[in-house]
């Protein structure tokens, strides 16, 4: 966190009330939903006390503005029919400083979902070439976290849409993580909703369903190793009993027979790899 208050320390800011509608919400969004019951706090709170903290701001030009983080505060303040916004206005930030800025906030806070903490990490990563150690550095996380985050994007829509409402916490995104295909995560966690199970619970149903499945490959290799070494056995036996027709019925110059012979030999040959690629 050394690094976000060198960010800002360098900076010049200053705080002051600028027209709503000349703030542009998009550039550095990080958030993608919003919870209502989060936002009714939130519009009560405002409604008795006041906007007590500035949203963040940098200027762009023609007297607009980037918002970098408070989008649940501004978006309060414009259902409230609001014309403008306490602000703090900082300048010279990258685009980089920014995307950074606001995740570290909104983490603080704890106001962003798994999902949309991965996205930003992700942004960050693809759009200014930075490494997961360096993005956690930056916004206080140890790597295992920063990974982890980015594990979760693979998540299926159904398992984001089911820990949006509540079905499935975090614990049991992290665990169906893991699994493959995506469509095995969506059935166990629809069977993990309809039988109630923990996060513990389907960490362990998942552990023994992995042991049954390593068993199993352990008995099909078996299977097919015995059955492979059969088809070997059953190989070897013909090719002797063909060597030994080729020695003794084929005569000086009887070329015709040795090469049906070959080809019927050649034929056997490919026969038995395809039964041991089978």
């Amino acid at each position: 966190m050394n690094r976000l208050r060198s960010i800002l320390g360098r900076r010049v800011v200053r705080v002051g009330e600028i027209p709503v509608r000349s703030i542009n919400e998009t550039k550095y969004r990080i958030r993608t939903s919003y919870d209502p019951g989060a936002m009714s706090e939130l519009a009560e709170s405002q409604e008795n006390l006041g906007q007590i903290q500035p949203i963040l701001v940098t200027p762009t030009t023609g007297q607009k503005y980037n918002l970098i983080y408070g989008s649940r505060r501004l978006l309060s303040l414009k259902k409230k029919g609001k014309q403008s916004v306490t602000a703090t206005i900082v300048t010279g930030v990258t685009d980089q400083d920014a995307i950074v800025i606001a995740l570290a906030e909104n983490l603080q806070r704890e106001s962003l979902t798994p999902f949309e903490e991965g996205a930003a990490i992700l942004k960050l990563i693809k759009e200014y070439e930075m490494q997961p150690a360096e993005v956690g550095k930056m916004i206080g996380k140890k790597l295992p976290w920063v990974t982890g985050r980015l594990r979760l994007l693979g998540a299926p829509k159904e398992l984001q849409e089911m820990y949006t409402k509540k079905s499935l916490s975090l614990g049991h995104i992290e665990a169906l993580a893991l699994v493959t295909p995506p469509e095995r995560q969506v059935q166990l966690a629809r069977e993990a909703v309809k039988s109630r199970l923990s996060a513990s619970e389907l960490v362990e149903l998942l552990r023994e369903e992995g042991a049954r499945e390593v068993q199993e490959r352990r008995s099909r290799a078996i299977i097919t190793s015995k059955k492979a070494r059969l088809r070997i056995r059953g190989f070897e036996k013909y090719l002797r009993l063909t060597l030994s027709k080729l020695k003794g019925n084929i005569t000086y110059g009887e070329t015709h027979n040795l090469k049906v012979a070959l080809r019927s030999l050649s034929k056997a040959i490919e026969n038995i790899l395809k039964e041991l690629e089978d």
